[in-house]
């Protein structure tokens, strides 16, 4: 006598932004007319695995394709495989190297890597919402600028960037140098 057990179906859906660092809520939607789902091993494509039901899982910012796997089954052994591909872009906002000033010089910001920029704080900015807004700074001092950028894709990427405002020119000079080609203070 050979019973056979009418329909098994792996299958399964997600919901999130597939963006690099935001979670993305994996649910199981398999199927089974004979008896309750027991079991669930996830294989995320990026050498994390998970035995829940209905996981969540987060990227790295590497920018790859990631084939998610599900294979579920049910008490009388009944086992079926889905899977699908999911790609996680790499993302690189860059707001520019930390710079040096002389007070009363405008600087124009270089953020890159974006489609839509948020500087902050904006209070001296011509235009917080462009890649490259200007600024005219009147006192001395240190001043960070926060950049988060939305690439075309809905992906927040972060990074900021220190302008130092100094009252005239002056000269850096390390107070040791090693010359070892490394690239910190190799040349007096």
């Amino acid at each position: 006598l050979v019973k056979i057990y009418p329909e098994f179906q792996a299958d399964f859906d997600f919901k999130g932004a597939l963006c690099p660092n935001e979670p993305i809520d994996f649910i199981d939607k398999s199927t089974s007319t004979s008896n309750n789902i027991n079991t669930w091993n996830w294989s995320f494509g990026d050498g994390n695995v998970s035995t829940l039901q209905n996981p969540t899982h987060t990227y790295a910012n590497v920018g790859n394709n990631f084939s998610v796997t599900l294979i579920s089954g049910n008490a009388y052994g009944c086992r079926d495989t889905a899977s699908k591909v999911l790609s996680i872009p790499l993302v690189h906002v860059n707001a520019g190297n930390d710079t040096v000033i002389v007070k009363n010089t405008t600087y124009t910001f270089h953020g890159s890597g974006a489609s839509n920029y948020i500087w902050s704080p904006s209070t001296l900015l011509n235009n917080p919402f462009i890649s490259n807004p200007q600024a005219t700074f009147t006192d001395t001092g240190r001043y960070t600028f926060f950049l988060q950028g939305i690439t075309e894709n809905g992906c927040a990427g972060y990074d900021t960037v220190t302008i130092t405002v100094a009252n005239g020119p002056y000269l850096n000079i390390p107070n040791a140098f090693s010359p070892n080609g490394d690239g910190n203070n190799d040349y007096f």
